[in-house]
């Protein structure tokens, strides 16, 4: 979904440059500029890596520690939780253009509408994650029957590492916006050391459970406790704890009142 996006945009692009009568023959290459460019998406390439990595890294191990069979009920999990997560990238490569939009007018209004989209995001996975809690065995049993009865416990656990993933997404727009790339792969790197030193010990007792409980800690580590270490985005600790806590919501009552 998001290769498709990303191809329907480009086109888009070609589309309007041709109507304005310009030629792509008349292009030079800029060397200075294209350098530029790759220093500036050379951590965000390597963080986009280390996640793919994060996401598969859990089911060799399994297969190494333990045995195909956890695999299987790891990866039906896995199917359920990762599909949710399209809806987030959507969400914020969609308003991201307005994020920008925002911060070029004021800063208030960028850290307003940044604020809106974490509280947003939050929200939905927080009633996703209670929803997929109640009905995690009547869901599991429905879509692959009752010999994947063990992946019901890991669906719970995966789907409430969702709200950090969920927030993760938003944050890494803020990081852009401040041109804080490698902010954005020292975390991800964190989140992959976290996840291997975890696995080891967790999917030798608790199987695909434990590598599920291993992925929460990474990924609650990784994008929301990293940045309260991290002094130049410390910021986006604070912001994502009055959004967990509620903060922003009690504050908008008091206002009310």
């Amino acid at each position: 979904a998001v290769v498709f996006d990303s191809v329907i945009l480009a086109l888009g692009y070609i589309y309007f440059y041709t109507l304005q009568k310009e030629r792509f023959i008349k292009w030079k290459f800029n060397f200075d500029l294209a350098l530029k460019y790759i220093k500036i998406g050379t951590p965000l390439i390597l963080s986009d890596v280390i996640t793919l990595f994060i996401m598969r890294i859990d089911q060799v191990m399994i297969k190494e520690l333990r045995d195909t069979y956890e695999v299987g009920v790891y990866a039906a999990s896995t199917r359920l939780t990762e599909a949710w997560y399209i809806f987030a990238v959507i969400i914020t490569n969609s308003l991201f253009p307005a994020l920008l939009n925002a911060k070029e007018k004021s800063e208030l209004l960028f850290k307003e509408r940044f604020r809106n989209l974490l509280i947003f995001l939050y929200t939905v996975s927080l009633l996703l994650s209670i929803i997929i809690q109640i009905f995690s065995n009547d869901i599991v049993k429905l879509l692959f029957g009752s010999n994947f009865y063990p992946t019901a416990d890991i669906l719970v656990v995966q789907i409430w590492t969702s709200i950090f993933v969920f927030l993760g997404f938003a944050s890494t727009k803020w990081l852009l916006v401040y041109n804080k790339q490698k902010q954005q792969f020292y975390r991800a790197l964190s989140a992959l050391i976290t996840n291997v030193i975890l696995n080891y010990p967790l999917i030798k007792i608790y199987g695909g459970l434990g590598a599920a409980y291993a992925t929460l800690i990474a990924w609650f580590f990784g994008v929301y406790l990293f940045h309260l270490f991290d002094s130049m985005s410390r910021e986006l600790f604070w912001e994502k704890t009055k959004v967990i806590s509620g903060y922003f919501v009690i504050e908008k009552f008091r206002g009310g009142n």
